[in-house]
């Protein structure tokens, strides 16, 4: 029996659209990793100790896989979104290990309102502290540089298809 063509293109379809998924939680599995696992060398934490982050490292890369691979209607995925979450966690991770250097300490969000009175007060440890933290925050900046070369050159992964999300998100909130 021969197949019809619009069954074989729907299955080459979700397959291709599996692949893209896997390929995004991969990627941003691998980004939060590396920057989970650098903030615990700044902070001489380790990776062996207190390592829960790694039972929530794939709800986290599938909660970003799902708010940036959305593929909609469009042919391709637009590599903006990818750019902006990993730029966002860029300056984030490398904002605690700053943080970490000057005070010791990681920040939480709540204190995020009083950054401002904490660089007029420490400001005079700034200098310093870049200087210090400067290997480990150009570290940081390394998979947001390899997401930027990968859009630059054209490299753009095809989305995964709609009916996905939800259950990325369900991991995510699990």
């Amino acid at each position: 029996m021969i197949q019809d063509s619009s069954e074989t293109q729907i299955e080459t379809k979700r397959g291709s659209g599996l692949r893209a998924m896997l390929l995004s939680l991969l990627l941003y599995g691998a980004a939060l990793l590396y920057w989970e696992l650098l903030l615990r060398w700044q902070t001489a934490a380790g990776a062996g100790r207190g390592a829960w982050f790694l039972l929530f490292l794939p709800a986290e890369a599938a909660f970003c896989a799902a708010l940036t691979d959305w593929k909609g209607r469009a042919p391709r995925c637009n590599p903006l979104p990818r750019l902006l979450l990993m730029g966002l966690l860029t300056f984030f991770y490398g904002a605690q290990i700053f943080y970490y250097h000057i005070f010791g300490s990681l920040f939480s969000v709540a204190m995020l309102g009083m950054g401002g009175d904490a660089i007029e007060n420490f400001g005079w440890a700034l200098g310093t502290t870049l200087r210090a933290a400067f290997l480990p925050l150009l570290l940081c900046l390394l998979p947001f540089a390899l997401a930027l070369v990968r859009a630059l050159r054209g490299r753009r992964n095809g989305g995964y298809p709609a009916a996905l999300h939800p259950a990325a998100l369900l991991a995510a909130v699990l």
